[in-house]
C-alpha cells in the first residue's frame, strides 16, 4: 500500500525511510490552515519538520552528534536511506532518551513513525482541538499553544502547534493511550481545515 492511502496505523517494517521521506514532500511549503470561530491558525509544513515529528533526534550515534539527525539534516538522513528500523530502534534502546524526566521508548517512538501518515492523509476529518491557555502540559515538555488531535483504536495522536510570530509551527507528534494527557484544557470549535 502507498503511504498517501494509509487509512491506518502502518508497518514500517513495509517500508524504507527513503520511501517515508518522499512521502512527506508532497507537504512541503504547504500551509495548513485551522478555522476556528475568532481565527485562522496557519501552519507551514517543512520537510525539515519530519526528523523531529518522529523522534529521529533520540538516534543520535553519539551525544555531540545528536544535531546532524534534526532538520535539514535528519531529512537527508531519511531521505538518503542512511538509517533503516533495526538501527533507529537500536539506537534508541542504546541511548535510553528522556524528555521531561521520563524515559522515551522505542514503542514511543514506532507509535509515532506508524500513525503520522494517517494523520496527515486524514488530517481534516472529524477535526478536534484543545487550546493550551497557560502555556505548559502538567508533566509535559510540549508547551504548544493548541493540541490538534484525533482518536484512533484508543490512541490520542497529538499534534502540538506553537505559535512563532503570527503563524503556527509543529512543535511534536505524539500518540497517547489516555485523553487525560490532555487534561482539562478547552476545546475549540472548528469550522474548517484545508490545505493552501
Amino acid at each position: 500500500m502507498e503511504l498517501n492511502k494509509a487509512r491506518n496505523r502502518i508497518d514500517m517494517r513495509s517500508y524504507t525511510f527513503h520511501e517515508y521521506a518522499l512521502y512527506f514532500c508532497q507537504f512541503d511549503n504547504k500551509i495548513l490552515c485551522i478555522e476556528t470561530v475568532d481565527k485562522v491558525l496557519q501552519i507551514k509544513i517543512s520537510t525539515t519538520q519530519l526528523p523531529h515529528l518522529i523522534g529521529l533526534q533520540y538516534a543520535y550515534d553519539k551525544q555531540r552528534h545528536k544535531s546532524k539527525y534534526k532538520g535539514k539534516n535528519g531529512f537527508q538522513i531519511l531521505l538518503n536511506n542512511e538509517i533503516d528500523l533495526d538501527m533507529f530502534e537500536n539506537r534508541i534502546r542504546r541511548n535510553r532518551p528522556t524528555a521531561n524526566h521520563k524515559r522515551i521508548t522505542w514503542d514511543m517512538i514506532l507509535s509515532r513513525i506508524e500513525w503520522l501518515p494517517y494523520f496527515f492523509n486524514n488530517i481534516s476529518k472529524k477535526p478536534r482541538m484543545k487550546e493550551n491557555r497557560e502555556g505548559r502540559l502538567i508533566n509535559s515538555s510540549l508547551k504548544g499553544d493548541y493540541f490538534y488531535f484525533k482518536v484512533n483504536s484508543n490512541e490520542y495522536l497529538i499534534l502540538s502547534l506553537l505559535k512563532i510570530g503570527e503563524k503556527y509551527t509543529l512543535e511534536s507528534f505524539i500518540v497517547y493511550n489516555d485523553i487525560r494527557y490532555l487534561g482539562d484544557l478547552n476545546e475549540v470549535c472548528i469550522k474548517n481545515v484545508y490545505w493552501k
